[in-house]
């Protein structure tokens, strides 16, 4: 592989290199020296325009590895989704038929609930008629026993 020499320039107050190869190190007296290190670097982390293409597929593969990964798992988790909602589907169907049957018991229950209601509402208004006509029954007794006993 063919690595390519980059330069660069920093500014740093004191700086103290050791364990870098092809360096040169430039010292003055002013207040911020001025230091240049060449670096060789790989052409990966500087790339040519020949390199950008290679880096460029590569990545498009890689890209296409990691998408068709997490399709996969994915599917695999959709598919477990599904299972589950189907247990809960029939889980839910099962209490519907339940609550069904015993909202139809109930409203059988309400029909004769609301028949003796209404049975009481009747019978309250022909009491309240017979209650009248007793005591106008009552009020006709006294007239004529008080013509029959002056």
């Amino acid at each position: 592989m063919d690595h390519g020499v980059r330069g660069f320039w920093l500014q740093l107050s004191s700086f103290r290199l050791s364990n870098l190869k092809s360096t040169t190190l430039l010292y003055s007296f002013c207040p911020s020296p001025i230091l240049r290190v060449d670096v060789l670097l790989p052409d990966l982390l500087m790339p040519s325009k020949k390199h950008s293409s290679d880096i460029e597929q590569l990545l498009t593969e890689q890209t296409a590895v990691i998408l068709e990964a997490v399709d996969e798992r994915l599917a695999g988790q959709d598919k477990r989704l599904n299972r589950r909602f189907a247990t809960q589907d029939r889980r839910i169907y099962g209490v519907e038929r339940k609550v069904d049957t015993a909202i139809t018991q109930l409203d059988a229950v309400l029909k004769e609930v609301q028949a003796h209601h209404e049975e009481d509402v009747t019978g309250a208004e022909q009491l309240r008629r017979h209650d009248d006509q007793l005591q106008d029954h009552a009020v006709r007794i006294k007239t004529l026993e008080a013509i029959s006993n002056p």
